[in-house]
């Protein structure tokens, strides 16, 4: 007779502890699901802000050959801007945070700086009756546009290669940079 209480209460113990242990895999399970979805809303906000900084630099080697100096003017202020929130961002790559800073140089010396001069020089011709010096001042002027395409032809198709690792939601733990991510 003694037995069946000591069983009773067995029964009791196990069915506790198979209680307890379900609870346990259960917010084991639910931690884990928990944080998957915060690592997506993780990657989910930085590529929002991401993506700006992306088409600012693409905007940016678009309007060299499409616009005018000034329109060029504002777009390479905001790409400025955007070039210090890189580090931040993209996990202080160095080979995209050089390769933007190459392109802000490359666009600074080549055509920010011979913005004025092409356009003081224009005037310059309008006013001068000397064939040499309007041949001269075309020839910078066609340089100019050269230069300005030359860039977009080299660093517009770099472009997307550095940022994509950056901007493919799919899989962030994989760069080619050889960087890891932490999220």
């Amino acid at each position: 007779m003694m037995q069946i209480p000591t069983l009773i209460q067995s029964a009791k113990d196990i069915a506790q502890f198979s209680v307890a242990l379900g609870v346990f895999f259960a917010t084991l399970s639910f931690n884990r699901w928990q944080k998957k979805v915060g690592k997506q809303q993780f990657r989910n906000e930085l590529y929002d802000r991401r993506l700006p900084v992306y088409l600012v630099f693409r905007e940016l080697l678009q309007v060299l050959t499409e616009k005018g100096d000034d329109e060029i003017k504002a777009v390479f202020q905001r790409a400025r801007f955007a070039l210090i929130e890189v580090p931040f961002l993209f996990e202080g790559n160095p080979d995209l945070q050089a390769c933007l800073e190459k392109v802000c140089t490359r666009i600074t010396d080549s055509v920010i700086n011979n913005t004025i001069d092409v356009s003081t020089r224009r005037e310059d011709v309008l006013y001068d009756q000397d064939n040499q010096r309007a041949r001269e001042s075309e020839e910078r002027r066609n340089n100019y546009c050269a230069t300005k395409l030359k860039i977009q032809g080299e660093y517009l198709p770099q472009l997307l290669g550095k940022f994509g690792p950056f901007l493919n939601l799919s899989d962030f733990s994989k760069r080619g940079s050889g960087t890891s991510s932490t999220a």
